[in-house]
């Protein structure tokens, strides 16, 4: 009997003390946790860019295209207003002689109503039954218009291999004719590209512009969040000193300076944890100093 209870006491002594000297010495009994790979998980910083500048580029997309198509539209229209007026000029020298139709303009006249400096010009007019009383033979644009439509219709064709822009006015009081009116898009193409240019490029860099300023902003913010991580992963299993001041103090965000506050607390938790376990394998030693004394 006197055998055993010294065998019992030192297996209860082992068994109560064991946890606290590991406590003591840093060890952990708990399995070690496995660290995600960088590779697979997105930092931060990257998600933030990603989740700004992304929908922010969409939104650009969308306004330069809305803007081009505006910027086209407004200059097709300003350009076949110009060539809508030629037509009336025409037309209004189109006039019923003995002979039938005739363009009382001369070609020097004529060249002069068509003038433009960088297009090529055509015309045609056209009689009811689609012969041709002057111009070129060649020029046909869209059907003519009816009662039952406007005066004019525009449409894009071909001639000799080259695009045109056409428009058709109908003479719609006896005699019935048509005049067309045609010229090369060269003007048209240009102005758009400038338009685009002046448009898109200035958009580009302030976007390019945002993006640098968000990436300095995001790294600057979530630089304090950096060195907390790094200072936590150099520090042994008994450092439990609190977190520089300094890394809550330079934090630049209300969450990372209520991070860096949190973790203080906690290691002052677990500081006291460990001291009180410390106090209590001392209580225990004590205790059982005096039995084992005995025996």
């Amino acid at each position: 009997m006197q055998n055993s209870t010294p065998a019992r006491l030192r297996s209860r002594m082992s068994a109560a003390s064991g946890p606290f000297m590991r406590v003591l010495i840093g060890t952990s009994t708990a399995p070690a946790m496995c660290t995600p790979q960088a590779a697979t998980t997105p930092s931060l910083s990257l998600r933030l860019r990603r989740h700004v500048l992304l929908p922010l580029a969409l939104i650009w997309a969308l306004g330069a295209a809305l803007a081009v198509l505006v910027g086209d539209a407004f200059t097709e229209q300003a350009f076949d207003s110009a060539l809508l007026d030629d037509a009336y000029s025409v037309s209004a020298n189109v006039h019923q002689t003995a002979n039938g139709l005739d363009l009382a303009l001369t070609p020097d006249a004529l060249s002069a109503v068509l003038f433009d400096h960088s297009e090529t010009m055509y015309y045609a007019v056209l009689r009811e039954d689609e012969t041709l009383v002057a111009g070129e033979a060649g020029l046909r644009a869209a059907e003519a218009p009816t009662l039952a439509t406007p005066l004019h219709r525009f449409s894009d064709i071909e001639l000799n291999g080259k695009r045109l822009r056409a428009v058709r006015l109908l003479h719609r009081d006896k005699p019935v004719y048509s005049v067309v009116i045609a010229e090369t898009t060269s003007n048209r193409s240009r102005l758009l590209i400038r338009l685009i240019s002046f448009a898109v490029v200035p958009q580009v860099l302030l976007l390019l512009l945002v993006g640098w300023t968000l990436h300095r902003t995001i790294q600057r913010d979530l630089a304090p969040l950096e060195a907390l991580q790094q200072m936590l992963d150099r520090r042994d299993a008994g450092d439990l000193t609190p977190v520089p001041p300094e890394l809550i103090r330079h934090a630049h965000s209300r969450e990372v300076e209520r991070l860096g506050v949190a973790v203080d607390r906690l290691l002052g938790r677990i500081g006291d944890g460990v001291r009180a376990q410390r106090e209590f394998a001392g209580n225990v030693a004590h205790e059982l100093r005096t039995p084992l004394a005995g025996i």
